[in-house]
């Protein structure tokens, strides 16, 4: 069952109230989320602290302008890697 937003999230560890965007998951398992440019980004940590912390990097990237979603980016360097072994075509090749 979901936590609604006036019930605070305490993290089982340390007894302290989670902040917003971290959710626990599990042992040694804490989640946090961001809405970046209207898709929900995540990733799950071993500890809270290192969630806040990944949090706070998006943060100032998306503030910047420099945020990379590195889904995107894995996907496109595996491309890049079909492409240079010649497992993948190329578009205008016939055959």
């Amino acid at each position: 069952m979901a936590r609604t937003r006036k019930e605070p999230a305490i993290d089982p560890a340390t007894g302290r109230e989670l902040p917003d965007g971290i959710a626990y998951r599990g042992p040694k398992q804490y989640r946090a989320r961001k809405l970046v440019k209207g898709a929900r980004v995540t990733k799950t940590f071993e500890t809270a602290s290192l969630a806040v912390k990944w949090l706070a990097a998006v943060e100032t990237d998306v503030a910047r302008g420099q945020y990379l979603d590195q889904t995107e980016a894995q996907k496109l360097a595996g491309r890049l890697v079909d492409i240079g072994e010649g497992r993948i075509r190329d578009m205008d090749s016939t055959g």
